[in-house]
């Protein structure tokens, strides 16, 4: 991570006043994979569509082009205050589908 972060900050200067929450948000990821969660991420306008491309973003590849497979995919999910839900698998329009997404401890939620 150190190495990608370095050079992320070294494209975009104007990153390096976040580096201490990019390395948080990293850990926090990281530490919920490990212990088999899942990552999270919500919502609403803008931000439940931003948070839907980031999702699918890191479901595809950056660097490298990658497929997940089944399982890592089911790890990834963004869901916007209106309901709606996205995620490798399926997506639900009402607040029950939300509230049914299989959510755990370990599960890093980042809003």
């Amino acid at each position: 991570m150190s190495r990608t972060l370095e050079d992320l900050i070294a494209r975009y200067p104007e990153l390096a006043v976040c580096r201490a929450d990019i390395e948080r948000a990293y850990e926090a990821a990281r530490s919920s994979f490990e212990r088999g969660g899942k990552m999270l991420l919500a919502g609403n306008g803008g931000s439940a569509a931003d948070c839907e491309h980031v999702v699918g973003e890191l479901m595809k590849g950056f660097m490298s082009p990658r497929r997940l497979g089944e399982g890592e995919r089911e790890k990834f999910a963004a869901w916007g205050e209106e309901g709606g839900v996205y995620s490798g698998q399926a997506s639900g329009r009402a607040a029950g589908d939300l509230a049914r997404q299989p959510v755990g401890a370990g599960d890093g939620l980042h809003q």
